[in-house]
């Protein structure tokens, strides 16, 4: 039988699937000699101030190695222009891989950088197992077998009708009108349909 993803396991895969995009918008900060931590990230997933005030320190520093206060001045805004822009791509990119704009964005949490490279955080891994995945207890346990068998059961009825062009489904809800064999309605009363076995 299919193992069957849980809600958990279907939530860290859709955070799993984007650490390639957040690394590849996080990489030129670091490129560009900025130190990035989790704590980053999250501001990243805002406006990005902590990044621009390391940048901002940066530029500062870099440009005290001009005495003639004009050219210090000039190398400063230049520097900090160059890092405001690389930020900003940072930033845009970084939401669009969290899905910021959207109705289910990502956990800005479940990200960790560690040495510059982006993994998923083990905290908040840990608190939505706990979330989703409550302590085993014997109860917990026959129901989620009985869950599984339900699924399994389900499954197998559907594929051995599948190819029967007679029938739609083999378990389906009331919002199919096609020809089925169980079906369930809106308050989840199950229905049989042994008259349709004639289709068989």
């Amino acid at each position: 039988m299919e193992q069957v993803m849980t809600e958990f396991d279907k939530i860290v895969k859709k955070h799993e699937n984007e650490i390639g995009s957040i690394q590849k918008a996080i990489t030129p900060l670091i490129k560009a000699g900025l130190k990035v931590t989790d704590e980053d990230l999250t501001s990243l997933s805002y406006e990005g101030a902590r990044i621009k005030e390391q940048a901002v320190a940066i530029a500062d520093q870099e440009a005290e190695k001009f005495k003639i206060p004009f050219r210090r001045n000039q190398e400063f805004e230049n520097l900090k222009t160059e890092f405001f822009k690389i930020i900003e791509t940072a930033k845009n990119d970084f939401r669009k891989a969290l899905k910021s704009d959207t109705f289910h964005p990502l956990n800005v949490n479940a990200f960790h950088i560690q040495e510059g490279k982006i993994f998923m955080s083990e905290k908040w891994l840990e608190n939505m197992r706990l979330q989703y995945e409550p302590e085993a207890t014997e109860a917990r346990k026959k129901a989620t077998a009985l869950m599984n068998k339900a699924i399994a059961a389900i499954e197998a009825l559907n594929a051995f009708v599948a190819d029967n062009p007679y029938l739609g489904k083999g378990v389906t809800s009331s919002l199919d009108d096609r020809r089925c064999l169980i079906w369930l309605d809106g308050d989840g009363n199950i229905h049989r349909e042994d008259n349709n076995l004639k289709f068989i």
